[in-house]
């Protein structure tokens, strides 16, 4: 057993420093332990999600109607043992230089996550990569890959114009620049705005460097839903809404489900909001707002706090569809 297997006290400590979340936002920084930090640095590296990917790409057969919420086949359980081996395995030298068991690494991890601290996208996309449900959502997702791809493509290129206004369906991926048009801020105010959702200052350098210079985006949008597949530092992650502008639970990325309102508005724009966002104080929201300007993809967020509003805006520009998966370099590459 691992050095901190011990003692359930002593986990929780070294797990995460804090539940200080009334503290002021520059004091409130480092809620994770060090070694957790390591851990979201050493699951993201191209090594670790090349091994990753590679195995969701050879694996994945069979895979095409799994689904988090749908009933689980017992040969599934089987292929979830050898992944569980191959995240041992390149956890070996994480283990050694941290004088941990992987043992006891799943079980920080895990406490991480029960901590109600994080964020509702980013960081439960790293903690969640020891875990079943993480497991099924890419192997389905790969598996389903193409037939995506292809359902976006067709939707954005039969139905550009909806009855409720433009239809955002597509193959995107985010964009700093079009020749000399400034787009994404990927600087100072993609920090501002991770900081607004919950993430440590610490890691926000990770995930500028790791998602944002390539996060791919899969668009759907049908009569009454839109489902969106986005790139995660660790893979992907599916969302479907109806836009009726009633309340749903729907699953974020670590697997947790929260309240969910999605809409059109008077001009057609998809309009989804987050009503209880994990790691947030009672009250808050974030509003996302999409809708098409020019060639582009514009994605308008709202973090809605007690001490103010933190908006930023997240552009798309369209991408071919890959001829077939990138095994290798990640998803929607």
């Amino acid at each position: 057993m691992g050095k901190h297997d011990d003692d359930d006290d002593d986990d929780e400590k070294v797990a995460y420093s804090s539940n200080a979340r009334c503290c002021k936002e520059e004091e409130e920084d480092d809620i994770l332990s060090p070694t957790i930090r390591a851990f979201c640095h050493f699951v993201t590296s191209a090594k670790f999600r090349k091994e990753v990917n590679m195995f969701f790409d050879a694996h994945c057969e069979g895979f095409e109607d799994a689904d988090v919420d749908s009933e689980q086949r017992l040969e599934w359980t089987g292929v979830f043992e050898k992944f569980t081996q191959l995240i041992e395995k390149l956890l070996d030298d994480f283990c050694g230089v941290h004088q941990l068991e992987p043992r006891g690494v799943f079980g920080m991890v895990q406490r991480a996550r029960r901590s109600g601290m994080l964020d509702d996208e980013f960081l439960p996309s790293i903690l969640s990569i020891t875990e079943y449900a993480y497991f099924v959502e890419q192997m389905g997702l790969m598996a389903r890959e193409d037939n995506n791809l292809r359902r976006a493509r067709d939707l954005a290129n039969n139905t550009m114009e909806s009855k409720d206004g433009e239809n955002i369906s597509g193959v995107w991926r985010i964009a700093t620049k079009d020749g000399a048009l400034e787009l994404t801020d990927v600087k100072a105010g993609l920090d501002r705005y991770l900081a607004a959702v919950g993430v440590p200052r610490s890691l926000c350098g990770l995930f500028r460097g790791s998602l944002f210079s390539t996060k791919g985006l899969v668009v759907a949008q049908e009569r009454g839903t839109v489902t969106f597949i986005s790139d995660t530092i660790t893979g992907r992650h599916k969302q479907v809404f109806t836009t009726d502008g009633q309340r749903r639970d729907v699953l974020n990325a670590g697997g947790i489900r929260s309240p969910w309102v999605a809409s059109l508005d008077a001009g057609g724009r998809v309009v989804v909001r987050s009503l209880k966002p994990s790691g947030l104080s009672k009250g808050c929201a974030i509003v996302y707002t999409w809708e098409l300007v020019g060639p582009h993809l514009r994605c308008t967020a709202e973090v809605e706090r007690p001490d103010g509003i933190v908006v930023h805006e997240f552009f798309y520009k369209r991408q071919p569809v890959p001829k077939k998966r990138d095994a290798g370099g990640g998803p929607h590459k």
